[in-house]
């Protein structure tokens, strides 16, 4: 249940531009305010999470060359 009041100015552009959305939505101009609200500034964790191995795995991500381990082995001070 909604109890608490937000009263915001727009200007009448934006307003015309929201009640055209909410007709084509079939919504109300302020469920598509708190939906946008919503996906702005309380993203679902576990979708941006998502979202975000997305990006990485469609990445072009510059990998290292091959480094063969008796390379390590040499330049290492650390006993193996």
């Amino acid at each position: 249940m909604l109890k608490k009041r937000l009263e915001i100015l727009i200007s009448n552009d934006e307003f015309l531009l929201l009640k055209e959305k909410a007709r084509e939505s079939k919504c109300s101009i302020g469920e598509l305010v708190r939906e946008s609200i919503r996906e702005k500034y309380f993203v679902d964790k576990e979708s941006s999470r998502k979202d975000a191995l997305k990006k990485i795995a469609s990445s072009d991500l510059a990998l290292p060359e091959a480094v063969e381990w008796e390379d390590i082995e040499k330049h290492s001070s650390l006993p193996i």
